[in-house]
C-alpha cells in the first residue's frame, strides 16, 4: 500500500460530499444513513455492520440486494467484498428520485383525512363489494385470480357481515364507499384484508384506510383477546408492503408471500 496515494477529505459541506461521492466507483460504508447516500450517488457500495443496531438494516438491504456483502466489516470480509466487486449489478430501485412526489400525495391525504369515515359494513354494501372484489385490479393482487359469481360473493359477504369472529369495515369519502378493511378473527389473530375501488387508488389513501381500520380494531381488542394483527401480501404487491411497513408491522417470508404481523400491545 502506497499511502502517498491516499488523499483524505474531512469536514465536507453537504455539497462536497455528495461530489466526491459521484466520482467514486465504490464507497465501504456501514448500513446506516450513508448507505443511502451511495444508493443515491449510484455508486456501489461494500456494506456490512459492526454494531448491534444495525444488524436490522444490514440483513433487510441485503434481502434487496443492495450492496456487496461485507458483513461484520472485518479486514477479511472486506477484502473478500472487493473481489467481488465486478459481479455486482446493483439495480438502485430503492432510490428513485420520487420521494417529493410520494410526500406531497401522503402531504394531500393527511390534510383530507377528515373527509373519509369508516363505518361497519351493511347488506346494502353487498354490490360494491362485489364490484371492487372482481376488478381487474383488484384480482391483479388476490391470492385467487378467478371471477366471483354474484351468488358466492353474496353468500360469503352475509356470513362476514353476521359473523362474531370478522369486523369488516367500510370507508366513505362523504358517505361514499370508496374502500374495505376486513378483519378475520381465529385464535386471538386478526387477519387483514383490505382494498380500495380502483378510481381511488395511487391517491395515498391505502394509509388512511388503514390507520382508521386500526383504530376501530383497537376498540376490540380487549373484548375479544386480540394478541396479533396480521396481513398476507404477494411479493409482487409493493404498494402494500410498503403499507405494513410504514404502519410498524414484522415481515416473514412464506413460499410466494409476505406474512406481516404486530403485536396489538405495540400501539393498544
Amino acid at each position: 500500500l502506497n499511502w502517498k496515494q491516499i488523499t483524505i477529505h474531512s469536514n465536507l459541506q453537504e455539497t462536497e460530499m455528495a461530489t466526491l461521492m459521484s466520482q467514486m466507483e465504490f464507497g465501504i460504508v456501514p448500513t446506516s444513513g450513508i448507505l443511502l447516500e451511495c444508493l443515491a450517488a449510484k455508486i456501489k457500495p461494500i456494506s456490512g455492520f459492526y454494531i448491534e443496531n444495525q444488524k436490522f438494516v444490514y440483513a433487510e438491504h441485503l434481502k434487496l440486494n443492495n450492496f456487496i456483502d461485507a458483513s461484520d466489516l472485518s479486514y477479511t470480509s472486506i477484502s473478500s467484498a472487493i473481489q467481488n466487486i465486478n459481479l455486482f449489478e446493483p439495480t438502485f430501485t430503492i432510490i428513485d428520485g420520487k420521494s417529493t412526489e410520494r410526500l406531497a400525495k401522503l402531504v394531500r391525504a393527511i390534510e383530507k383525512e377528515h373527509q373519509y369515515t369508516i363505518r361497519l359494513a351493511a347488506e346494502t354494501d353487498i354490490d360494491i363489494t362485489f364490484k371492487w372484489a372482481n376488478d381487474e385490479a383488484t384480482r391483479k393482487y388476490a391470492f385467487s385470480k378467478e371471477f366471483i359469481p354474484f351468488e358466492n360473493h353474496k353468500a360469503w359477504f352475509l356470513s362476514k357481515i353476521s359473523s362474531t369472529e370478522c369486523l369488516y369495515f367500510i370507508l366513505c369519502e362523504q358517505a361514499k364507499p370508496i374502500g374495505s378493511i376486513r378483519f378475520d378473527i381465529k385464535d386471538k389473530i386478526a387477519t387483514i384484508s383490505y382494498l380500495l375501488s380502483p378510481e381511488h387508488h395511487g391517491k395515498g389513501l391505502g394509509a388512511i384506510l388503514m390507520k382508521k381500520g386500526l383504530e376501530k380494531l383497537e376498540k376490540h381488542v380487549k373484548s375479544t383477546g386480540i394478541e396479533i394483527v396480521q396481513g398476507y401480501v404477494l411479493f409482487e404487491n409493493l404498494a402494500s408492503i410498503k403499507l405494513f411497513e410504514r404502519f410498524g408491522f414484522s415481515k416473514e417470508t412464506e413460499s410466494t408471500m409476505y406474512l406481516f404481523k404486530k403485536n396489538t400491545s405495540r400501539y393498544v
